[in-house]
């Protein structure tokens, strides 16, 4: 690798940090808002305020994993850098990204009675995730080329179970938990080549 494209990798990399660290504190900023706003917290404000703490954790580690690899880039240690970039970017997906995009409708399902504006939201969120995934722009499809239609299709079916055990109080806690066991086997099983 020439200097000049070692250049490029590190800005590649101070980006991915910048976001990371403003997604860190969009979470931060959403999980104190409803913290506060709360005294008693039943399991249907539980859950979406426990994915936003989780998706922050993951922001913030993702970020943290991505711009300890610059001192491995300088160091022109690639398979290092290759390796955090590729847990970093795993953590930040699925574990930021997912956790914090099905906290949305879960969260307004309890701030709001207003039916209406709770399936725009539903309907919004498993939209844009069905598009972001099956229109090839999120990771899963580089991390699970052959299974990444079913991972994708029950990333969709969770999101609708969650609400749905949200709304009638059909086994809330207990979807949410298996939920966060298959996001993280999949948030570690994505980055490792000896599994695909």
């Amino acid at each position: 690798m020439i200097i000049k494209d070692k250049g490029y990798y590190l800005s590649e990399l101070q980006i991915d940090v910048s976001v990371l660290s403003f997604m860190t504190a969009v979470t931060v900023f959403l999980a104190g808002l409803l913290l506060t706003r709360f005294d008693s917290f039943s399991d249907s404000i539980k859950v979406p305020i426990s994915f936003l703490i989780i998706s922050t954790l993951g922001f913030l580690f993702s970020s943290l994993i991505i711009a300890n690899s610059c001192e491995s880039v300088a160091k022109n240690k690639f398979k290092k850098v290759e390796k955090h970039i590729l847990y970093g970017y795993a953590i930040s997906e699925y574990i930021g990204i997912y956790l914090f995009v099905l906290s949305i409708p879960l969260t307004v399902n309890v701030i709001t009675s207003d039916l209406y504006l709770r399936i725009v939201t539903l309907c919004a969120t498993i939209g844009g995730m069905a598009l972001y995934q099956f229109m090839g722009f999120s990771i899963l499809e580089r991390h699970f080329p052959k299974s990444y239609r079913l991972f994708s299709f029950l990333f969709l079916l969770f999101g609708v179970i969650l609400y749905l055990s949200q709304v009638y109080s059909w086994y809330f806690m207990i979807v949410a938990i298996v939920f966060i066991l298959f996001i993280s086997t999949v948030t570690f099983l994505a980055p490792r080549k000896d599994i695909l």
